[in-house]
């Protein structure tokens, strides 16, 4: 459970681990804070051998931050998106 003591009007909070599975298919790791009556409700579905892949395939993962700071590093490289169907040439003039 988890409080946020500098926001008193925010409940308590289960605090969650994701894995987020992305189209080149790293994997990234990330939190996902979730209301304790909405937790209660669903229902365990994994055996212990899928929970212990699991956590094995999230302490490989890449952090949601660093992800996002190398794919926006990334992005930067390539130089500003041009529109579809345009070239270079076009878009400088």
């Amino acid at each position: 459970m988890q409080r946020l003591t500098h926001r008193a009007e925010v409940p308590l909070q289960w605090r969650c681990q994701q894995l987020l599975t992305v189209i080149t298919g790293e994997q990234i790791w990330g939190l996902l804070d979730v209301l304790p009556d909405t937790f209660d409700k669903i229902s365990e579905t994994l055996d212990t051998a899928s929970k212990k892949d699991i956590v094995n395939r999230i302490e490989q993962a890449v952090k949601v931050r660093k992800w996002m700071e190398r794919t926006a590093a990334d992005a930067g490289s390539l130089g500003p998106a041009q529109p579809a169907g345009q070239s270079e040439e076009m878009t400088s003039i």
